[in-house]
């Protein structure tokens, strides 16, 4: 399974630095699409490495939120959906011009590296990180102190 949750992140990652090439650009647009794809891939390897099971072919990641059983508030819930609706309707040519005009010039770097994920340096996670990480986020507790940090 390790080999596959491996395959998830390298897709992943490969969609971020697409995600930031199409933000450098202005093509807004993609960028969307190339986050949904992003956080769909992540979540896919974490729903394989939780489960031991190859995630279903799905692109609804509320679903793959829910099978990967993180806990999210609502707010967080809200910005997937959206994520999602812009990841379906980017492929309707006739949905394309609206987007097109409700997204271009609202976004700025910081809210695609916040929402989007786009890692300012690439991390290194090897050993029981991933449990750590995961009990962090389950806690809500991410801090410069505490039991995790030197």
């Amino acid at each position: 399974m390790e080999k596959d949750v491996k395959y998830w992140v390298d897709l992943s990652k490969y969609d971020i630095k697409t995600s930031d090439a199409m933000f450098k650009s202005r093509r807004y647009l993609y960028v969307l699409f190339t986050c949904q794809q992003a956080v769909e891939k992540i979540l896919k390897a974490l729903v394989t490495k939780y489960t031991r099971q190859f995630p279903p072919k799905t692109h609804d990641l509320l679903k793959l939120i829910e099978l990967s059983k993180i806990d999210i508030d609502e707010i967080q819930k809200e910005f997937l959906s959206k994520l999602s609706f812009y990841y379906i309707e980017t492929r309707y040519p006739q949905e394309i011009a609206k987007i097109l005009k409700d997204i271009n010039g609202i976004f700025t770097m910081s809210d695609v590296i916040v929402k989007c994920g786009i890692p300012l340096s690439e991390p290194e996670i090897s050993g029981n990180e991933w449990k750590y990480i995961k009990e962090c986020l389950d806690t809500r507790w991410v801090s410069s102190v505490g039991r995790y940090v030197d």
